[in-house]
């Protein structure tokens, strides 16, 4: 049996699976590579050369799941992370907590790992999904999503620097379609306890060279220093004529 017939790729988990099989690791992948290497696998398994089917339409769901065209089912936790339910349900047991439930978490309280939408407006979802991306890495990083003038959403999960863009495309859903739609001009992303921000999106713009940002926050809340979010559209709008121009 082929490989790609027992990989799922309708889970963000399957669907970094099928890349893999075929020879690359997309974690360290950014759009471009990821839209180039698609394509040159689909002239090779497209059924008018000689290919399959059934592993081009896999190839081809893998990708939009992995670009946020279509939104991932969850993968239901398994083993020690807790008793799997339906729709990546999972039931806070006798097992303890989801790994990645645990980003942002500190102290005796035993976080919530529901997943109530399979999809990034649900904020369990896009943690259980960026641990997953980056390999399971337990570093925490904190996605913070910004309307032009405030920032409005925040996410701490398990991540890595080679999956900035997906965290970027999380934010970008959960900001725009999640319960309270607004607008998402910005993503800037901090690694909790280093004081580290980056811009990864603006306006339209995924960098795949982030651009590292100066603050003077006394800690990874980029709202906590008022001169930078003041300037942070300035920022942004020069950006955007840099790139008009």
């Amino acid at each position: 049996m082929n490989i790609l017939e027992t990989l799922d790729e309708t889970t963000m988990q399957g669907a970094v699976a099928i890349f893999r099989a075929l020879g690359l690791e997309v974690t360290g992948t950014d759009p471009a590579e990821l839209r180039k290497y698609r394509n040159r696998l689909m002239m090779q398994h497209h059924p008018d050369r000689t290919g399959n089917t059934k592993a081009a339409q896999k190839i081809n769901a893998a990708y939009d799941i992995l670009t946020g065209k279509q939104s991932p089912r969850a993968t239901p936790s398994t083993g020690d992370q807790g008793q799997a339910g339906p729709a990546g349900y999972t039931r806070n047991a006798e097992r303890g907590t989801p790994v990645w439930a645990r980003a942002g978490y500190s102290g005796a309280l035993r976080p919530n790992a529901t997943i109530s939408r399979s999809n990034y407006t649900d904020i369990n979802f896009i943690k259980m999904s960026m641990w997953e991306l980056s390999g399971r890495s337990q570093e925490e990083y904190a996605i913070w999503g910004f309307d032009g003038a405030a920032f409005r959403n925040a996410v701490t999960v398990y991540g890595s620097p080679r999956i900035f863009f997906y965290m970027a495309t999380a934010m970008l859903e959960l900001q725009t379609k999640g319960c309270r739609p607004c607008a998402c001009r910005a993503v800037i992303v901090t690694d909790n306890g280093n004081r580290n921000f980056w811009l990864i999106y603006a306006d339209g713009k995924y960098f795949d060279d982030p651009i590292s940002l100066e603050h003077g926050s006394f800690n990874d809340n980029p709202s906590n220093d008022h001169s930078f979010r003041q300037q942070l559209p300035d920022l942004l709008d020069r950006l955007q004529e840099h790139r008009v121009n």
